[in-house]
């Protein structure tokens, strides 16, 4: 028998690590052209040596075989490697080979199932149970809602069912029309996107991470072992950050070998929501991680047969190189440091430097040290802008020390700036009937839930305002809104305006900066801090109807709880120009003369610093005005609360007591999950 192919034999009856690595070596690290004689000696290796194996070990054959078989189907597996044109030439699989092995296959398994029916049977039912159970944030979740679809009574007909699924699926057309990123999270099964439809990004938090441990019982063991073996000795920081670890442990093995072939295939890793106000601890707290996910990167590759279809170069790039990318909170001074003074510096001296200099920023020395980072920003022109500069220095000092760098991804969170701002515009609303004494009208103005859509404009809402003393915008025309300044009580559909307003602002003014002369010149290329908006999932997902839509704003998607919506899209038309599309200026004018006004105007305009930066790159504009807010008052404002707690809140918790008494978003989430492992029995 073959090396290779009794390592894979063996590595099939292994651990999860193994297990994914058998996957791996069938599907991406086999040459082509050596691929039917593999399959066929597998067959005869596996026909040996099935009947000397336990029952775990034949269901863990069963299930790889399985899963190579549907990938083999047709899937977008197949583009990786065994039908990626660019890296084998004309040596690719065919088509008519493929059929014929997925027929073998199949029988292989139904010979299989007809010897070992209890067990085949029983897989499937896990399968079928496992699926079931992977969730969304919001709402149903695809692969759960497919699962009921299809029986445990025929492995034919499982495998058939999947690949079907796989090659009609709406998720798979958005892959190969547009050729965008696809995100995902812990609401579709990272393994099964990533064979059906080509899933290459994973987004994780710590409600995610929540999520997964409780949905796949192979991780909430392994929780449970790391939460007993540590409990009294480790502090609660340190027993999340673990067990997070846990909860992205088959999402970082899922997506390797999509690293390692085409440096996409990232994973976000949540770091501890409490230190973003701690640069010095959030910088420690990464670089540990990244020597850790760095050694498990290691241990992996070492398993595969990297050299079947790598190129030397490729594999001394990659090996070993984690794919994990950091998920920082941008709405802290510290993730910035001082870079807006540092570049007004170098701009009135005409010396811009990428890789000189010290910001600060501990975003900027944790990337600079080849750790990859996705910041995610509260929302503002401002701390979108600022991310942008801290990333491309420090991925140009990563350059300069030779470390790979492949992932920079600006958050924009667009539903907590509308969040925020209705909580602006209920807050005028309560004090206004606070000042008219009518205690009764102000609390159920105080009810009115700032973080749905719509709200502020139900017909009992936009009554209050009217009791309240307010002008109504529907009720005057747009060229009367200045006459009203600061009495308009706005329209939620012109605070929904506001994510897509911004974010088109800021997606502008960076696509001018990669072009720049000076900033090509430093090496700055134009795949670096891309744009990936986040508002597109539910509730705001319901803003956009179409895929058209969708997938209009950015290059990049992210589709964890609307997959299931977009699976149940009739039609599919795809079309990036919406970028394009300009934004309502009578919603824009509406919400400069409104109650919120100058809490607006915060959002969408640039700052005095960034004035000068932006100038100095001939990308000012009289229209970006001045009134942006400050690095130095990032943390203290509302829309950065939103990042953190998932709700406004009248005072930002500044104690370890306050914190704790926070139970929504995601240090919410960090508490929970912290004392869930505290009373681990």
């Amino acid at each position: 028998m073959d090396s290779k192919v009794e390592k894979i034999i063996k590595q099939a009856k292994g651990d999860l690590m193994s297990q994914a690595q058998a996957f791996d070596n069938i599907t991406c690290f086999t040459n082509p052209k050596n691929f039917s004689a593999n399959i066929k000696e597998l067959q005869d290796g596996f026909s040996k040596t099935i009947n000397n194996c336990s029952t775990e070990e034949k269901e863990k054959i069963f299930n790889l075989l399985i899963w190579v078989t549907i990938a083999l189907n047709g899937s977008c597996e197949l583009k990786l490697n065994l039908q990626n044109v660019k890296r084998h030439k004309k040596n690719i699989v065919s088509d008519k080979t493929l059929k014929k092995e997925v027929k073998n296959l199949a029988s292989f398994l139904e010979k299989f199932e007809s010897e070992n029916k209890e067990i085949m049977s029983g897989l499937l039912n896990k399968e079928k149970t496992r699926l079931s159970k992977i969730m969304t944030t919001a709402g149903k979740g695809l692969m759960a809602e497919k699962s009921k679809e299809i029986g445990t009574d025929s492995v034919k007909s499982w495998i058939t069912f999947w690949a079907d699924f796989g090659k009609k699926s709406n998720l798979r057309k958005i892959k190969e029309k547009t050729d965008i990123i696809i995100g995902v999270d812990y609401g579709l099964g990272i393994m099964e996107a990533r064979v059906l439809w080509g899933a290459n990004l994973v987004m994780m938090n710590p409600t995610l991470a929540r999520l997964a441990l409780a949905e796949d019982d192979e991780l909430q063991a392994m929780k449970r072992k790391f939460a007993l073996a540590n409990k009294g000795k480790l502090s609660r920081e340190e027993l999340v950050r673990g067990a997070t670890k846990i909860a992205g442990y088959k999402a970082r093995l899922s997506e390797r070998a999509v690293f390692l072939l085409t440096e996409k295939g990232k994973i976000s890793f949540q770091v501890n929501p409490r230190t973003y106000n701690q640069p010095e601890k959030l910088k420690s707290d990464i670089l540990t991680l990244h020597k850790e996910f760095n050694q498990e990167c290691m241990n992996y590759d070492s398993g595969l047969f990297l050299e079947e279809t790598m190129t030397p170069d490729e594999i001394k790039a990659r090996k070993g190189q984690s794919h994990v990318f950091y998920k920082v909170d941008g709405s802290s001074k510290g993730v910035y440091g001082d870079i807006d003074k540092l570049l007004v510096e170098q701009v009135k001296k005409g010396n811009f430097n990428l890789a000189e200099g010290d910001s600060g920023s501990a975003m900027e020395q944790v990337i600079a040290e080849g750790a990859n980072c996705n910041v995610t920003v509260a929302g503002f022109v401002t701390d979108g802008l600022w991310s942008f500069f801290c990333q491309t220095r420090g991925h140009a000092k990563a350059r300069k020390k030779h470390f790979l760098i492949t992932h920079s991804i600006i958050t924009k969170m667009g539903g907590r700036v509308e969040a925020a701002l209705r909580w602006y515009a209920i807050q005028k609303l309560v004090n206004a009937f606070k000042k008219q004494n009518n205690q009764l009208k102000a609390d159920e103005a105080g009810m009115i839930d700032n973080k749905k859509n719509g709200t502020l404009d139900a017909p009992e809402v936009r009554l209050l305002a009217k009791e309240a003393g307010f002008i109504l915008p529907e009720e005057i025309k747009p060229s009367e809104y200045y006459k009203y300044q600061g009495k308009l009580f706005p329209q939620d559909l012109a605070i929904c305006t506001i994510a897509e307003a911004i974010s088109k602002r800021s997606h502008k003014i960076m696509t001018g900066l990669k072009k720049s002369p000076v900033l090509k010149k430093q090496g700055l290329e134009a795949w670096e801090t891309g744009d990936l908006q986040a508002s597109m999932r539910p509730p705001y997902g319901e803003r956009f109807p179409h895929v058209e839509q969708l997938l209009g704003m950015f290059s990049q998607g992210h589709f964890p709880d609307c997959a299931l919506q977009i699976e149940n899209w009739k039609t599919f038309k795809a079309n990036q120009k919406n970028i394009e599309k300009p934004v309502s200026k009578n919603m824009i004018a509406q919400l400069y003369s409104s109650v919120i006004a100058q809490e607006f105007a915060q959002s969408y305009e640039v700052d005095e610093a960034l004035k000068e930066v932006l100038s100095y790159f001939k990308l000012y504009k009289k229209e970006y005005g001045t009134k942006g807010i400050t690095t130095d008052q990032l943390a203290s404002h509302a829309f950065a609360q939103q990042t953190l707690f998932a709700k406004v809140v009248d005072k930002f918790p500044t104690t370890e007591q306050e914190k704790d008494a926070v139970r929504t978003g995601f240090i919410g989430d960090f508490n929970l999950l912290g004392e869930e492992l505290e009373q681990q029995q």
